[in-house]
C-alpha cells in the first residue's frame, strides 16, 4: 500500500512539472526597470574644469593617504588651493568624494 501511495504521489508531482510554464527568452531590455527612478547625479552639474579639479583633489588625497607625497609639499598645498576654489564655487568636496 505505501508503495502505491508514493507511486501516485510521484505521478502527480511529475504531472505538475510538465504543466509548468515554458521558459521564455529574456533580453537586456527585460532587465531594465519598468519605471525609471529619479537619481540626482551631483557630478552632472559640474563643469569640465570643476571635474578635473575634483579629480586632482581625489588623486592628491590618495597620494597623501598612501605616503606617496609629503603632507607639507607642493602637492598638499595644491590640494588646499583646489579645495578652496571649489568650495568658493559652492561645491562640497568632502561630500562628493565620500
Amino acid at each position: 500500500m505505501p508503495k502505491a501511495f508514493f507511486l501516485c504521489l510521484f505521478a502527480l508531482a511529475a504531472g505538475e512539472a510538465a504543466i509548468a510554464e515554458l521558459p521564455k527568452e529574456i533580453t537586456w531590455a527585460d532587465l531594465l526597470p519598468k519605471q525609471e527612478e529619479g537619481f540626482d547625479d551631483p557630478f552632472a552639474k559640474l563643469s569640465e574644469e570643476q571635474l578635473l579639479d575634483l579629480g586632482m583633489v581625489a588623486r592628491i588625497r590618495y597620494l597623501l593617504a598612501n605616503d606617496k607625497v609629503k603632507s607639507d609639499g607642493p602637492d598638499a598645498k595644491e590640494e588646499k588651493v583646489l579645495v578652496a576654489k571649489l568650495t568658493e564655487q559652492g561645491i562640497d568636496v568632502d561630500y562628493l568624494l565620500s
